[in-house]
């Protein structure tokens, strides 16, 4: 390779030499930059796959929503049919995007048709191999969400478009999907304080943590969130607290065992399969890196 410079032709061995060789970037530098980018973004509300939503107050009451496609450390703005606002929630497929409106409309777009999957609903989370989707979903007919009344947990295949209940709570939350199986993990204070339960549809709902507890009190296990992401060992979610700091905990959901990992928020995988969290605004690194095995 040959270098021209002010019409003289100098070989690349040369500059070596002289020591003028540029170091080549750094691939895992780089993946940590574009993942802070995006995860110290003003107003994230939703990160999955390549989709995020963001959440800013106008100074109202209101808070206007949009839909991003991650792009590197970029976002590139998602353009979406006028049938379907305020995006709080979006998770791309091989059978279309699924959006998640602030109204609770549950809807599937592909080729810019809308198929409504659900009227009212809320808490959607895609399953890792991105071949279901899960949520809270309101009675037929319902126009509004009731407290401790009729609430559905529901899987929608991917592939098929099929819909199915798992089970009904209606004090439940936070479904996730276990992989490999058509199991499905939930949040619920059915037992007056916040667990974790683990159901096959049509089945029983197993609890898994806080067992015979009343309250918050030693040994209290927090309930699982949106910013979520599995492993092989297990499932990674991040709570955050009154004070606004947050802690990544493990959750093994054969026995229920959890562990506390480290602090950060919006856990995801990178590219060697490890978690990232993001560190408070200010840190260096911008973000923690723990080994998908739990330990830091």
């Amino acid at each position: 390779m040959t270098l021209r410079i002010l019409g003289w032709s100098l070989l690349v061995p040369s500059l070596l030499a002289l020591g003028c060789n540029e170091t080549p970037p750094d691939p895992a530098r780089a993946e940590l930059g574009a993942y802070c980018r995006v995860a110290s973004r003003v107003g994230l509300n939703s990160w999955v796959g390549n989709m995020v939503t963001t959440c800013v107050n106008d100074g109202t009451d209101e808070a206007t929503c949009s839909l991003f496609r991650v792009r590197g450390s970029a976002l590139d703005a998602v353009s979406l049919p006028s049938s379907v606002t305020n995006p709080v929630w979006a998770a791309e497929t091989s059978n279309g995007l699924f959006v998640l409106a602030e109204s609770g409309q549950l809807s599937r777009i592909q080729d810019s048709n809308v198929e409504v999957i659900a009227p009212l609903a809320a808490d959607p989370s895609l399953s890792s191999a991105g071949d279901r989707l899960v949520f809270l979903s309101a009675p037929a007919g319902a126009t509004e969400w009731e407290l401790g009344g009729t609430m559905l947990i529901q899987s929608y295949s991917v592939r098929t478009r099929r819909l199915t209940t798992v089970t009904e709570d209606g004090l439940g939350s936070s479904p996730h999907a276990i992989p490999g199986s058509d199991d499905v993990l939930f949040v619920s204070t059915r037992t007056d304080v916040a667990a974790i339960f683990r159901v096959t549809p049509g089945g029983q709902a197993m609890q898994l943590t806080n067992e015979g507890m009343t309250g918050v009190e030693q040994g209290f296990v927090p309930p699982l969130t949106e910013q979520a992401v599995w492993t092989p060992d297990g499932l990674f979610y991040a709570f955050s607290s009154d004070t606004g700091s947050s802690m990544v905990l493990h959750l093994d959901v054969r026995d229920g065992s959890v562990e506390e990992v480290g602090p950060g928020f919006w856990p995801r995988l990178d590219e060697q399969d490890d978690i990232l969290a993001l560190a408070p605004a200010g840190s260096d690194p911008c973000a923690f890196t723990y080994a998908a095995a739990g330990a830091p």
